[in-house]
């Protein structure tokens, strides 16, 4: 064998566990813990020809069965391992272990399954052992007690070249909980998922069984994403389902030619693997939705596309790491979430949300090992988009000053931490924050994500621009059940006619102009209102019939911009997006990071927030003039709580 080839081999699934098993023993561990679920990985892991000869074969290594006899009978013995693979196999559950490792008469020295009984002399045994997730204790039995027979043995032993220092238990099964006393004996081997070579090499090996179909390797490269997250059995069993499906009906050729139904089935794989493992959510992409505003989002998401596409090409050719993520905090139904479904229709990747709440376990190290189990989930999947929404409220306290008192929170944002820092798979992380209160200082260091970006509240032509893109959604929508139906009329869509709803949020108090000011979410809320006035409508809706069932709507609900508490967080959100150098999702923010400075005089913080020139409407103004006042007040008290906080 080429050396090439040797190391191609090495890559793939099997060969890695194997490796792995034969490092185990190497160290004369007895207890190797495969953990796989698949129970066909473990047949052929067991029927490997690698695995009996380690265990078998006289090596240049210190593993040997039986080194005490004449050369005559080692060479025949040798031989008889080798040729007729002589080996005494067996397999059962965790719950038959006891009788399984019960003490021989004969051979009282050993476990009973370390011999072959009808074997003139002692050889390696091999036994496997399936363990279910939380199977024990059984009743009046520890279970794993079982191997305490032959481990103890294989303790006292002191001739390396004995049968049974060359035997092994193999454990098998879910990932779980093993006994502390076990652990020290116990080699952990991991189920790798397939990388795409791997994937690409099962089809091609397939494909190639059926004299009727051919796949050029672009195609086959299509499919290899959808396969990505899946283990090697679950890609055979797929790959032949897709082979034994009926010749499609309109081309009459087999339907694993067919892009269209391949996508869909892989698609439907990926969620149920995703299901499987229950710690991620498969999210999909609307392909309907549409986000107004944020034009220069829009324009940084179109320069990176392609680089984000191609991290990983870009890694194997220059070792340049691809991008990482973006980290976006803004004021709540200004559009974060929104924003992740815009990147993944445009990326056309599958995302992932994390859940924290969902990662958290009842039982000691279970939520850091769910973290870590996430993490290689999402390498496996990508390239992918890992979605964390409102990050500082599943890793509260991980700043050391909230209620997390067992340290759990902590942990896992370490994890996450270092993982973001070292991972080189293109997995491309989307986490939002309402607040950055919470989130510790190492979260922003260079290397962790790519951008920061900023959402504030929407001026008055974001505004319009987010009222047509959800009343060209509802059109479409209706349109679906009724293509010849029309929703709006043309002039609906005008800018000076919806900007009137705006304007109508403006009013005196005390001969100063006042604001009810609107979000993402609040827009959406009056067109949906504003839409079920027309539930029996005949006809388009008018430009004058609109308006004025919006402005009614604004009249009978409240906005996020009412009330001075919520106009006190979106200042507080301001100051701390600015003082981070945030950079914005719109072209006509009314703030910016060089708007904000800090100078100290005689001892003393004096924040200030420049002033800029007018706005460009009157809406814009008063926005900018409230929030500005509220940033003024409210600087001073954050900037010496920040000082306090990093001199504690």
């Amino acid at each position: 064998m080429r050396k090439e080839e040797y190391v191609k081999k090495e890559e793939f699934v099997i060969n890695k566990i194997i490796r792995q098993i034969r490092n185990g023993m190497l160290l004369h561990k007895p207890v190797i813990y495969l953990q796989t679920s698949e129970l066909e990985i473990v047949r052929r892991v067991i029927n490997s020809d690698e695995v009996v000869v380690r265990m078998a074969k006289c090596s240049a290594d210190t593993i040997m069965p039986f080194a005490k006899l004449s050369d005559y009978e080692e060479n025949a013995y040798h031989n008889a391992l080798n040729n007729d693979r002589v080996i005494n196999m067996h397999n059962c559950s965790l719950k038959d272990l006891r009788t399984k490792a019960e003490v021989c008469k004969e051979w009282e020295n050993y476990g009973r399954f370390t011999f072959n009984q009808k074997a003139r002399y002692p050889i390696p045994s091999l036994l496997a052992v399936h363990v279910r997730k939380n199977a024990e204790p059984y009743p009046d039995f520890s279970a794993f007690d079982g191997l305490f027979p032959f481990i103890d043995r294989y303790g006292q032993e002191t001739d390396d070249s004995c049968a049974i220092r060359s035997s092994l238990v193999l454990l098998y099964g879910e990932e779980t909980e093993l006994p502390a006393w076990l652990m020290t004996y116990c080699y952990i081997v991991q189920e790798p998922y397939p990388d795409r070579e791997e994937i690409a090499e099962v089809i091609r090996k397939k494909v190639s069984q059926s004299e009727e179909i051919f796949l050029k390797e672009d195609v086959i490269e299509s499919y290899v994403s959808g396969f990505l997250g899946n283990t090697l059995i679950q890609v055979e069993n797929t790959v032949d389902y897709l082979l034994n499906l009926p010749d499609d009906m309109l081309t009459g050729r087999p339907t694993i030619e067919n892009k269209g139904e391949v996508q869909r089935v892989l698609a439907t794989l990926k969620e149920q693997n995703v299901k499987r493992v229950g710690l991620l959510e498969l999210q999909k992409a609307d392909k309907e939705e549409n986000l107004g505003g944020m034009a220069a989002f829009h324009r940084w998401m179109e320069k990176n596309k392609k680089s984000i596409l191609q991290s990983d090409d870009i890694f194997r050719k220059t070792g340049a790491v691809g991008h990482k993520g973006i980290l976006m905090c803004g004021i709540p139904g200004c559009g974060k979430s929104a924003a992740v479904n815009l990147l993944a229709k445009e990326l056309e990747l599958p995302v992932l949300k994390m859940d924290i709440g969902r990662l958290m376990g009842g039982i000691v190290g279970e939520s850091e090992h769910n973290m870590h189990l996430a993490l290689r989930l999402a390498e496996a999947m990508a390239p992918c988009i890992l979605y964390i929404d409102e990050i500082e409220k599943g890793f509260s306290g991980s700043d050391g000053k909230g209620e997390d008192t067992s340290g759990v929170t902590k942990r896992m944002f370490g994890i996450l931490l270092s993982w973001m820092q070292d991972c080189t798979k293109p997995v491309y992380m989307f986490a939002t924050a309402n607040s950055l209160a919470g989130i510790p200082k190492e979260f922003f260091r260079s290397g962790r994500f790519d951008s920061h970006f900023a959402l504030y509240m929407p001026t008055r032509e974001e505004c319009i621009d987010i009222f047509k893109k959800r009343m060209e959604k509802a059109e479409k929508t209706v349109r679906t059940y009724d293509r010849n139906s029309q929703l709006f009329m043309k002039l609906c869509y005008d800018d000076e006619k919806l900007g009137l709803v705006t304007d109508y949020l403006l009013y005196e108090e005390n001969g100063q102009k006042k604001g009810r000011f609107l979000t993402g979410a609040d827009i959406t809320k009056l067109v949906n209102m504003a839409l079920r006035q027309f539930a029996e409508r005949k006809g388009a809706i008018s430009h004058t019939e609109w308006i004025q069932a919006l402005k009614k709507a604004a009249d009978g609900t409240a906005v996020y911009g009412d009330g001075e508490e919520n106009m006190d967080s979106i200042a507080v959100c301001y100051l701390r997006m600015m003082r981070l150098g945030f950079k914005a999702t719109s072209d006509h923010c009314l703030f910016e990071p060089k708007d904000y400075s800090v100078t100290y005089e005689e001892g003393k913080l004096l924040p200030s927030v420049s002033k800029k020139e007018a706005a460009k409407t009157e809406y814009d103004q008063v926005l900018y003039d409230t929030i500005r006042n509220k940033m003024l007040f409210l600087a001073k008290e954050l900037e010496e709580h920040a000082m306090t906080e990093l001199t504690r």
